[in-house]
């Protein structure tokens, strides 16, 4: 019977024995190896608890964009039949050796794993689906009708899709930390020159998606869209309470200040206000995706 808990079985990967043993054989710097599983691990212990409410016996579940599988090899654990969807090629192939390594330390046999794009999905030879899932994803897909498109396809009547991913019609980047000129990335990239050279693959990897973009898509695959409220104000209390996804977002002097503010603005009760915001103007945006049921 399964008796470790998702903390022992993500610490185990961040342990120093792991990161020293894993950057050896994969031929990274040990730092840059702890950054890595520290910061997908992190991920993995908010994320992975949305997902499992949303899972029932006897899915079939297929995680798009699943980086160093964090997410998959544990709810494979729990005895869930999953797959993961994750490209070996592009600007975040570095994790490909990494995620093989993880995985084969898992203790189980790994899920499979699709090496194609989103866009590239077919259900003649990939399977069905009853919930697709992705965080921090979608704004990288290069194509997105194309993958939006494809998804549809592999997903059952009946089935859900959950997608967390920024709103860039709220006027900031999250992964270079920058506030954006309103659908002017180009504009954007001429104030911040230093900031968007330093991380160019990042910011060519962005589409810049918006919940309008997602409601027409939507729209155009036959699906039905739900935006979920007060994401917002829930990455602003993590901001507060999570030292590692603080570091990464508010670490450095400007950061900082920034935190204070967000801390005086809970104290007030201002968090409770952005749960009245309409989400589609609001980032980060968690997008529901149901395909109806087929009737005669």
């Amino acid at each position: 019977m399964e008796t470790e808990d998702l903390a022992a079985f993500l610490s185990r990967f961040e342990s120093d024995t792991f990161v020293l043993a894993a950057a050896e054989k994969v031929g990274f710097a040990p730092g840059q190896c702890r950054f890595l599983i520290e910061m997908f691990a992190n991920e993995a212990r908010t994320y992975t608890p949305i997902v499992e409410q949303r899972i029932k016996p006897d899915m079939k579940v297929l995680e798009i964009g699943s980086g160093l599988g964090f997410v998959s090899l544990w709810l494979a654990r729990r005895n869930v039949n999953v797959k993961q969807l994750e490209p070996t090629a592009g600007p975040f192939d570095v994790f490909a050796k990494l995620a093989t390594e993880i995985a084969a330390c898992s203790g189980r046999v790994p899920p499979d794993r699709l090496t194609i794009g989103a866009e590239d999905l077919d259900p003649a030879q990939h399977g069905t689906f009853d919930f697709l899932f992705s965080f921090n994803v979608l704004e990288h897909v290069a194509d997105l009708d194309r993958a939006m498109a494809a998804m549809a396809t592999v997903l059952v009547p009946g089935g859900t899709m959950l997608h967390c991913c920024p709103n860039y019609t709220f006027p900031y980047e999250p992964h270079l930390n920058i506030p954006l000129v309103p659908f002017a990335p180009t504009l954007t990239k001429r104030l911040f020159p230093a900031r968007i050279t330093a991380q160019k693959l990042v910011w060519d990897s962005l589409n810049f998606v918006t919940a309008r973009r997602l409601r027409r898509l939507a729209h155009r695959n036959g699906l039905e869209i739900e935006l979920v409220r007060g994401q917002m104000a829930g990455q602003i209390e993590r901001l507060i309470a999570d030292p590692i996804f603080s570091a990464r977002h508010l670490g450095n002097a400007s950061g900082k200040a920034i935190g204070a503010v967000l801390r005086a603005a809970r104290s007030m009760g201002l968090l409770a206000l952005l749960s009245q915001v309409p989400p589609d103007l609001l980032t980060p945006m968690t997008a529901i995706f149901r395909k109806p049921m087929v009737t005669s």
